[in-house]
């Protein structure tokens, strides 16, 4: 669900590798990408301006929890 309203096209992942294609104009924050892969390029990598390649450091039992800290780290920040 929370894919869904980030305009998450599809996300695939186990605990090595993981990929995420967004749709045209995504409800995330852009400027989070480009932090992610500019300062942990090992892990980030843009495949192509709508899809990330994330390469995974979490054991199998963790990795829903990492896929949501990614997902709410790309959310788009509201300002209250």
């Amino acid at each position: 669900l929370q894919a869904e309203k980030l305009g998450i096209q599809k996300l695939e992942a186990n605990h090595k590798v993981g990929r995420i294609t967004f749709k045209p104009s995504p409800n995330i924050d852009p400027m989070a990408i480009v932090t992610l892969v500019q300062t942990q390029g090992h892990i980030y990598k843009l495949l192509s301006a709508n899809c990330l390649q994330i390469k995974w450091h979490t054991q199998p039992d963790t990795l829903i929890q990492a896929i949501g800290e990614l997902l709410t780290n790309l959310a788009v920040k509201t300002q209250n």
